[in-house]
């Protein structure tokens, strides 16, 4: 099995000192993300053997994870299908992420930054401030009740797939 690795996680930042503008309505314009072409282009590649496995999940989607409280600890996953771009939107955050070879890389978000990170990829992250709060910009869809689109297995089947590596 060949799957991504570690050196295939790019780090983002936004490139403009100002995010926030004052709309012509007269409301506030937030930027909350911008990405160059080249990474939209591979998120939106897919693996076709993973597919053939799951329902068509391919898609756009985005989410927020908010007010993340100090020393709390999320991720514990890794995805077959979905690639992800994660952006610290308030506070800071900490990944660590490994490939199935067991390279690690330790990445620290602070708001404003990004992870880019590919399928096959164990990620971990800990707020390191109260109140932490990312954006999840997904390569899938998904449907909570419906199983067959949760493309998201835990640390011991990633475990267990390092293991068939070896």
């Amino acid at each position: 099995m060949i799957s991504p690795s570690i050196d295939e996680i790019e780090l983002l930042k936004l490139t403009w000192p100002t995010r926030t503008f004052q709309s012509k309505s007269g409301g506030t314009l937030q930027v909350l993300n911008a990405i160059p072409i080249t990474l939209v282009q591979r998120l939106l590649q897919y693996d076709q053997k993973e597919l053939e496995n799951i329902p068509d999940i391919r898609g756009f989607r985005s989410y927020q994870v908010s007010n993340i409280p100090q020393g709390t600890v999320g991720g514990l996953e890794f995805h077959k299908v979905r690639k992800e771009i994660i952006y610290c939107t308030r506070g800071n955050l900490n990944f660590i992420l490994e490939d199935i070879t067991g390279k690690i890389q330790e990445v620290n978000l602070e708001e404003g930054n990004a992870v880019y990170f590919p399928s096959y990829i164990m990620h971990t992250y800990t707020a390191k401030e109260d109140k932490s709060s990312l954006l999840v910009i997904a390569n899938t869809l998904f449907d909570p009740n419906d199983k067959s689109t949760h493309d998201t297995y835990s640390m011991d089947a990633f475990r267990a797939l390092q293991e068939k590596q070896i």
